[in-house]
């Protein structure tokens, strides 16, 4: 009675400890600090480029850099500018680059920007850009979404719905050293508690598309390397 009574105990020991592992294996993994970036100091930050307007809104979009696929939907027609000035104005803030800003890239180089009309790939034309400013590497955003919420802060037939990418583009080998993605739909916390923090930091409101996308800037760059 007293082996049955110790191989009974023993089972249930070791059956706890597989239930605590499996427990900590369906955790959340705790974010770590990005790695520095090694000869990196000087960056470009390029205006967001509206994916939709050239390969259409309906359907999926491939992300012509690093291949990832997008649902596509209507990007309104003045939403990269202030885009473009959220995500400068955030990596402004404290990551220590020397930064040069998307207006002077519209200012000079207005028909590089259009890299397919001349036949050439994104990369070749973003290297190009990058070699005639003389940075180390260029920041590059992709928008594949932008769609407002139908609707008022408290009711919405339609909820906001955003997705873009920011690439990293090392000039001296065209290699990306950095991704960061958004592709976020607005959900009601009956469909998603998971998403209750972005809920709240929308005020406990349905979103607009500019909030929607101001808040995924500044989740993306969270990963973003600090010199």
């Amino acid at each position: 009675m007293l082996k049955r009574k110790h191989h009974t105990e023993r089972i249930v020991i070791l059956a706890l400890a597989g239930l605590f592992l499996l427990s900590g294996c369906t955790g959340t993994a705790p974010l770590t600090q990005a790695q520095p970036i090694e000869n990196i100091n000087k960056i470009l930050v390029m205006p967001f480029k509206d994916l939709a307007a050239i390969y259409g809104h309906d359907g999926n979009i491939r992300c012509p850099l690093c291949g990832d696929v997008f649902a596509a939907g209507v990007v309104p027609d003045g939403v990269e500018g202030p885009l473009s000035e959220k995500l400068f104005n955030t990596m402004s803030e404290g990551f220590g680059y020397d930064l040069v800003a998307p207006e002077q890239v519209r200012e000079s180089f207005p028909d590089l920007i259009a890299a397919e009309a001349k036949g050439r790939s994104d990369r070749e034309m973003l290297l190009e850009i990058g070699r005639h400013l003389q940075v180390d590497a260029v920041l590059v955003g992709h928008l594949y979404r932008y769609q407002d919420r139908v609707g008022v802060a408290y009711s919405v037939d339609s909820p906001a719905s955003v997705a873009f990418d920011v690439h990293l583009l090392q000039v001296s080998d065209g290699r990306i050293v950095w991704t960061g993605r958004f592709d976020e739909t607005q959900r009601a916390l009956s469909d998603n508690a998971l998403k209750i923090s972005t809920f709240l930091r929308g005020g406990g409101q349905w979103m607009t598309a500019d909030q929607m996308a101001a808040l995924g800037i500044e989740d993306v760059l969270k990963s973003f390397p600090k010199k």
